[in-house]
């Protein structure tokens, strides 16, 4: 009995259409990636020469031969997956992620594509060719705006592991080669063409409901770990983040309580040399000169919260030491439910982003941070306000970011 693969070939799916619409599913799926040099034209030259090849080399050659027809299609995801990465900046691991997601996303569309030409036939008369472009279009156009676009989360690369894309390539390869080519080999290809056997006809639509439902599942799980392994990468940036900010905070905090105690002596040492040996004006402006300078570091802000006199002293400090005006009012009881180190950096950063603003403003009078801190009824209000150098762009709201 002929194998229904030699007879789907003859009827529109032979090695070259499955070539193209393979290439297209990889494109779709490594399109938000970042490209290498040239990269159109090193696309081009990949799809015709993978074009090329299918209709060179066609499975329908070993069409006896189940296994050389599991190795024709596992080295066609091979080479899928060396195309990805010649066109893209990606690492291997990547390549074979994106080539066994290509493989299962075309496996969608033919499978579509026969339960169409079952579906939509009523005179016994299948032909494939009729619904190959429906079908293939439709299910690219559902993985891309589900899969394609939101796969690497707007990142350049793939977040992948490669135990992870081993097991999915080896249950993906078996799936969609090696179980569906046994299923159909079994089946009497004039009896899908003709209609003639609704057994038959339950049995092929099963196979493919099966490796629609297979692939699906496949390409949601790995969406779904996609995501996770991004969100863990975020969290652990976020963590190492925390913790330089913890240590910054730990060490801005003995440097300054040292200040404070190194200001509060000399003060009181000042007096004392100025009350000594009868008065003079020089001695006099010399010492108004000294605490002139012990104010610039005799910050101190009195707040029960001790993350934010920290981070306040230091702001504060900086900007006396840089001739900015520094302006703040701070109510510390609205800031009670915010743990201290979330605090810190909370106010650092955005104070960072205002002090790198005014640094810009060349009129070094003008250079004004004003730090406001209330309660409104249920609700703590953070108003942090810049001079800043350049005007304001509003494309839309909120203005654009510098």
């Amino acid at each position: 009995m002929q194998h229904l693969m030699s007879a789907l070939q003859r009827h529109g799916l032979g090695a070259g259409p499955y070539c193209f619409w393979l290439f297209c599913a990889a494109l779709i799926l490594f399109w938000p990636l970042e490209k290498r040099e040239r990269w159109p034209l090193r696309a081009g030259l990949c799809a015709a020469g993978f074009i090329l090849l299918g209709w060179l080399l066609p499975p329908s050659r070993w069409s006896g031969s189940f296994g050389a027809n599991v190795l024709w299609y596992a080295l066609a995801w091979l080479l899928i997956s060396l195309q990805c990465r010649v066109i893209c900046r990606i690492s291997w691991t990547e390549a074979f992620f994106c080539g066994i997601n290509a493989v299962l996303t075309e496996h969608i569309g033919s499978s579509v594509q026969i339960l169409l030409a079952v579906h939509l036939n009523h005179d016994g008369a299948v032909n494939l060719n009729s619904y190959s472009m429906l079908a293939y279009v439709i299910v690219y156009v559902v993985v891309w705006l589900l899969l394609g676009r939101r796969l690497n989360q707007g990142r350049a690369h793939f977040k992948v592991k490669w135990l992870s894309v081993a097991t999915i390539t080896v249950a993906g390869l078996a799936v969609t080669i090696v179980l569906s080519m046994l299923l159909k080999s079994n089946i009497d290809p004039e009896l899908l063409f003709t209609l003639a056997d609704r057994h038959t006809l339950a049995l092929l639509e099963t196979g493919q409901l099966y490796a629609i439902c297979f692939c699906v599942s496949i390409l949601t799980l790995e969406y779904v770990q996609q995501r996770e392994l991004i969100a863990d990468e975020k969290l652990a940036a976020s963590h190492e983040l925390w913790t330089v900010r913890q240590k910054q905070y730990e060490m801005s905090r003995e440097t300054i309580e040292a200040i404070n105690r190194k200001c509060h002596d000399m003060k009181h040492q000042v007096a004392a040399l100025m009350a000594r040996d009868g008065d003079s004006d020089a001695k006099r402006r010399y010492g108004e000169e000294i605490e002139r300078l012990i104010e610039v570091y005799d910050l101190q802000v009195n707040t029960k919260n001790e993350a934010l006199n920290t981070i306040l002293l230091e702001k504060g400090l900086y900007c006396s030491t840089h001739g900015i005006r520094w302006n703040c009012a701070v109510d510390d009881t609205a800031l009670e439910f915010i743990e201290d180190m979330d605090l810190y950096v909370l106010l650092g950063n955005a104070l960072d982003n205002a002090v790198e603003a005014v640094r810009q403003v060349e009129d070094r009078r003008n250079r004004i941070i004003q730090l406001q801190i209330s309660r409104k009824d249920r609700f703590a209000c953070i108003r942090l306000e810049n001079s800043f150098q350049g005007e304001l762009q509003w494309p839309g709201s909120p203005p654009a970011t510098t």
